[in-house]
């Protein structure tokens, strides 16, 4: 169920409630892709790392032949 809040107060008594996903990219050109993903308990008692992983990433491939 997808719900929208337009104060935070309700959108935190949900998501403490329901529990949800968070995402969050840095204000900045990102020069690396670190990603994380974990399990927050829903009453944060305990977070548990499922996996980490980077993108490797490179120039595009050119043939100069």
């Amino acid at each position: 169920m997808q719900t929208y809040h337009n104060k935070f107060e309700p959108f935190l008594n949900e998501f403490i409630r329901e529990g949800g996903v968070i995402e969050a990219a840095p204000n900045s050109p990102i020069v690396g892709n670190p990603t994380i993903t974990f399990f927050i308990d829903p009453d944060g008692s305990e977070v548990t790392v499922i996996n980490t992983h980077e993108k490797v990433m490179s120039q595009p491939y050119v043939s100069h032949c």
